[in-house]
Order: structure tokens, then sequence, then C-alpha cells
């Protein structure tokens, strides 16, 4: 069975589940950040989608991003980019995380650098959960002048790779921890780099996902119960037609 067949299966019986849902807050270090740049908006998008560890520790995330995007002036099209990041020294090993870059190797400084660089986008999220800020005449420190604008700075000149992709394609999070050296992957002190699940931004719907929906067991139980319920009733049918 296709999960595209299963998720409509799932939908139809109203098995899917709750998603997750952003809850307004200020940034605190240690949250992934969601950054959406489309080129014929004056604006950027950069919303906080909670605590990085809390995320990656589920299978299936969403977030509605429509209210958000229409306060920034941004309609999604096919144009349109975005990117996730996140960083935190606390904790042992320290980590970074980053989408879209492919690995994780880091032209410069360690772990600090990077979270410095996080930090000065994050500073401007208030209590709404998200920022908007203009492109031209920025204040060097948002989504665009972090990620996008060349030459490059913050966090392009910290990250090999193009943190920021073409909305309808996933983009996989990867996870790095442990020491850091100049322009080499994470030394293993105790980890490497980790692949965590892909994100996707819906152009159609503004739906920001994290990973996919997996049923339980109970629920593919409910699966099979409604097949018997199906098939009973598909008999009944036909002696009713003998």
């Amino acid at each position: 069975m296709t999960q595209t067949y299963k998720l409509a299966l799932l939908t139809a019986l109203g098995l899917t589940g709750l998603a997750g849902t952003i809850q307004a807050q200020s940034y605190v270090t240690g949250d992934l950040l969601v950054g959406i740049y489309e080129p014929s908006a004056a604006n950027t998008l950069v919303v906080d989608l909670g605590k990085a560890t809390a995320i990656t520790g589920q299978s299936f995330v969403q977030w509605n991003l429509t209210s958000d995007l229409a306060a920034a002036g941004i309609t999604v099209s096919g144009a349109t980019e975005f990117g996730v990041v996140g960083a935190t020294q606390a904790g042992n090993p320290q980590s970074v995380w980053a989408s879209g870059v492919g690995s994780a190797t880091w032209t410069s400084g360690n772990t600090a650098a990077v979270e410095s660089s996080v930090n000065t986008i994050g500073q401007y999220i208030s209590s709404s959960g998200f920022v908007a800020e203009a492109i031209s005449g920025g204040n060097g420190s948002d989504w665009y002048n972090q990620t996008v604008i060349t030459p490059p700075t913050g966090l392009n000149a910290t990250v090999v790779g193009d943190i920021n992709s073409l909305v309808g394609s996933p983009e996989t999070l990867y996870e790095s921890t442990g020491s850091y050296s100049a322009g080499r992957p994470p030394v293993a002190v105790p980890g490497s780099e980790v692949t965590d699940l892909t994100f996707n931004l819906n152009p159609t719907t503004d739906v920001l996902t994290y990973g996919s929906p997996v049923p339980e067991p109970s629920t593919y139980a409910l699966l099979a119960g409604s097949g018997l319920l199906v098939l009973a009733w598909r008999k009944l049918l036909v002696r009713k037609q003998a």
C-alpha cells in the first residue's frame, strides 16, 4: 500500500491524528528557525518552530504558516525558497542543525560561531513567534542578509552549501555534534553528522511539514477492521442483488 493511499484512508476515517502547531514564543537558543525568502516580495519571514530536540524527536510535525506569511506580505510561489537552522552550545555534545546543505562541513570556527549567526536572526523574533523584515535596507542580521545575500556573510560564510531550497522539494535536516575544526566535518566527540528527517513547505497550503505520518499499530488494526466492514457490506449488497 502506498503512503498516499494510506493517508487517504486515514483521512477518510479521521485517523490522521493532530499535527503540531506553532506556539507564540520568543526565540531561545536551541530553537529551530525556518526562514522564507520570496524574490518578488519586499520581506523575508522567520518563524520560531520550537526546541530543536523536541522536533527531531518526532516522526511527524506540521505548522500552518498561512497567517504568518500573510502578515509578512509573502505569497508563496514556485520561486520561493526556505531553509531551517538552529544551534546550541548547551549540553554535551553541542549541536548544530542546518537544512539543505548536503553535509555538515563548516568553513569557519565552531559551534559558537554558528550559534552566534543563528542568534542574530532569532533575536528579532517577538512573542508573536515570527518576524518579517525588509530585504532592502535590512539590519544585516535578518534572514536575507544571513543566508541569501552575496558576498556571503553570517551563516552563508559559515555553512558550506545552500541552506535555502525551493518550496515543494523535501529538504533534509542535518544535525552535527561534537567539536569542529575550520573547513572540516565535526570531530567525533562523541558524535558525527546525523541525518534527520526532511522538511517540506507546501506551496499550495502554506503548511510546513517535518517527517511523514506513520500510523500506530492500533491505527492499522482500525484500518483492518474497516476493511472487513467494507467487505461485509459488499457481500451483503451482492446477496441483495442476487
